[in-house]
């Protein structure tokens, strides 16, 4: 497989374990632990802003079933379209969504280890998928939306994804590829309370025992030359 078509980069990845929380990964389109800004664009949120854990081998997946116990019908996340407040989701529907996103993915075949690329564009089922994923063990590895097809080569022979979920702006690409892989395509335009593929899904999430040190996240760098390291260019 030849390298992608970036300027020669050296790359690396980063698996992530589950106990690590993560924070602006999707860049405007995050979840992250503390206070909201108002001023963000994009999907804002937090797991349980009052409370700071003292157990810091903690799984994301037991911070977020605590979270949607004690935080319950308040709002978690906020997703905004054109500057404007598009959904809410309160901690306690992020939980059963996410337990829904785990089945409708447990259903396709993957398991704790298996990895999963998100392909689309910045959206609330992004996030959704995210966590869906922690909660029975397998590894998210978020893409750049707008990676060349040589680059989507690379990655998903790197990767050796058991399913892909892509958004249908990033489908002509997919399809040009001989993935290998199980693939989902999601139209991330329309509004998420339209999203009902998953819905009919059971909202608690299959048993599957975790560890902290299990990876549940792989972060994909494309590293250019350059005498400077602040030329790291991240596909989130």
């Amino acid at each position: 497989m030849e390298r992608p078509e970036t300027g020669d980069p050296r790359r690396t990845k980063y698996p992530i374990p589950y106990g690590k929380h993560w924070s602006p990964l999707f860049g405007d389109c995050m979840l992250h632990l503390g206070p909201r800004d108002p001023g963000r664009k994009g999907l804002q949120g937090s797991i349980n802003p009052n409370a700071r854990h003292k157990n810091r081998m903690e799984l994301l997946r037991d911070v977020l079933v605590q979270s949607a116990l004690t935080q319950g019908e308040k709002t978690a996340v906020r997703f905004f379209r054109g500057g404007l407040a598009e959904t809410d989701l309160s901690y306690a529907k992020l939980h059963r969504d996410s337990s829904r996103l785990a089945n409708f993915f447990f259903e396709r075949g993957v398991r704790k280890g298996d990895r999963v690329i998100l392909y689309m564009e910045k959206s609330l089922i992004f996030v959704v998928a995210h966590l869906g994923l922690q909660k029975i063990g397998a590894i998210s590895v978020p893409l750049n939306p707008g990676l060349k097809k040589s680059e989507m080569e690379y990655f998903i022979q790197d990767s050796d994804p058991k399913l892909i979920m892509a958004g249908t702006a990033q489908e002509a690409l997919i399809r040009e590829i001989d993935t290998g892989a199980y693939t989902v395509l999601i139209d991330t335009d329309r509004p998420y309370s339209e999203l009902d593929f998953f819905q009919s899904f059971p909202d608690r999430s299959p048993a599957t025992e975790l560890r902290y040190e299990d990876p549940g996240l792989i972060i994909y760098c494309l590293l250019y030359t350059s005498p400077s390291p602040r030329d790291l260019s991240t596909s989130r």
